[in-house]
């Protein structure tokens, strides 16, 4: 039986690879995430409905329920739901389209990233007191990305609707 040659790595070489894969994995995660939160201003930009599904968790739930449709498209583009819930309130769509917004990543314990899209001239004032909780849907929003079954999709809830956003209970 032919036998390969065997190689021997020293304990340093191992440290060294391991090491590596570390300082990799997040850097594959980040350019992950800045790919797919891209892709979702992209299908938001264009009211592309069928891009923005295609990066959602579980897009066939959405797709079997004409009332959550409607929800959905309220939310991100229509603005009936955001104008009743919150003073002031602006679809995802008018806040994407206000000005030229920066993905901002925070990774979570869980792996997960939350993605605030914050206008470029909002970005000084994102630790004053208060901004994240009084301007989330008025000035910027704030989407959840995670990756499922290897490929980054949109998790837990759609961009925090219905939830009060990223920083307030349980979330804060």
């Amino acid at each position: 039986m032919l036998q390969g040659p065997k190689i021997r790595l020293s304990k340093p070489v191992l440290w060294i690879g391991l090491a590596l894969m570390v300082l990799i994995s997040p850097l594959r995660a980040e350019e992950e995430w800045r790919g797919v939160s891209n892709e979702l201003l992209e299908a938001v930009r264009a009211q592309d409905m069928a891009a923005l599904l295609s990066i959602f968790r579980s897009p066939e739930h959405y797709r079997s329920d004409e009332k959550v449709m409607a929800e959905v498209k309220g939310f991100f583009w229509d603005g009936e739901w955001i104008r009743w819930a919150i003073q002031d309130g602006k679809t995802i769509y008018e806040i994407a389209m206000s000005e030229d917004l920066v993905p901002i990543g925070l990774r979570q314990l869980d792996g997960t990233y939350l993605v605030i899209y914050m206008p470029k001239s909002q970005v000084s004032v994102m630790d004053s007191p208060g901004f994240l909780e009084n301007q989330w849907m008025k000035k910027y929003f704030a989407c959840e990305f995670g990756e499922v079954e290897g490929v980054w999709k949109l998790v837990k809830n759609l961009c925090f609707y219905g939830s009060g956003g990223p920083y307030q209970e349980p979330y804060g």
